[in-house]
C-alpha cells in the first residue's frame, strides 16, 4: 500500500514534536508569570502591613516618635532670662525681645537656622554661631562685653540695618565662617581670623 507523501518539510513527526514542546513552552512561561506575580504580590503585602503595623506602634508610644524638625517661620518665646540656644536641625524666629545676660546670650550650633528681628541682646558676647549655623538678624542691637558676635567653623551671619558693639571687637569671624553686614553701624572693630574667613559690607 502506498505512503502518503508530505514532502521534505511536512514530516509527521517532526511536527508532532513541534507541537509539543510549543505547548510545554507556553505552559512554562504561564506558570513563570504566576510565580512572579504571587511573588511581587507577596512583598506589596510585607511592606503594607509592615507601614500600618509601625503606624499603630507610634499611635502607642508617642515617646517612639522621631524628633520633629521645625519648619521655616516657627516663632519660639524667649523672655530673655537664660541663654537661647539653637541647635541640631532645629529653624526657628525670635521676635521683638530684649535679653541682658552675664555670658552669652545666643548660642547657635550645629546645623541650626535662627532668625532674630527687632531683638535687643546684651552679654559678655551676645550671639555665637559655630559649626554649619546660619544665623538672620534684622533691625536689631547687638551689644557684648567682650564680642557682639562671632562666627567660627562654617557658619554663616547676615545682619542687617542693625546695630552691634563690642570692647574687643563689634564683630570676629574665624575660620571659614562668614558674615554679611547690610546697613549695619558698627561700635568696635570688625575683625577676621585667618585667610579663609570673611566679614563682608563692613565700612572701613
Amino acid at each position: 500500500m502506498a505512503q502518503a507523501s508530505f514532502g521534505p518539510h511536512l514530516d509527521p513527526e517532526r511536527l508532532g514534536d513541534r507541537a509539543a514542546r510549543g505547548c510545554l513552552g507556553g505552559i512554562f512561561d504561564q506558570i513563570t508569570g504566576c510565580v512572579w506575580s504571587i511573588i511581587v504580590g507577596v512583598i506589596v503585602l510585607i511592606m503594607i502591613l509592615g507601614a500600618g503595623g509601625y503606624a499603630v506602634y507610634l499611635s502607642l508610644n508617642p515617646d517612639a516618635r522621631p524628633p520633629s524638625i521645625e519648619l521655616p517661620g516657627n516663632t519660639r518665646t524667649w523672655d530673655g532670662t537664660a541663654t537661647l540656644r539653637c541647635t541640631g536641625h532645629e529653624h526657628f524666629k525670635v521676635d521683638a525681645t530684649t535679653a541682658s545676660l552675664k555670658g552669652t546670650a545666643i548660642l547657635a550650633d550645629d546645623h541650626c537656622q535662627l532668625e532674630l528681628n527687632d531683638v535687643t541682646v546684651k552679654g559678655s558676647t551676645s550671639i555665637e554661631a559655630s559649626e554649619h549655623a546660619v544665623v538672620r538678624i534684622k533691625r536689631s542691637s547687638l551689644s557684648g562685653k567682650k564680642f557682639g558676635v562671632t562666627a567660627s567653623g562654617h557658619a554663616k551671619v547676615e545682619i542687617e540695618a542693625s546695630k552691634v558693639s563690642g570692647k574687643t571687637a563689634a564683630i570676629e569671624a574665624r575660620d571659614h565662617a562668614q558674615v554679611t553686614l547690610r546697613e549695619v553701624t558698627l561700635k568696635g572693630e570688625a575683625r577676621p581670623v585667618g585667610r579663609h574667613a570673611r566679614i563682608d559690607g563692613a565700612t572701613p
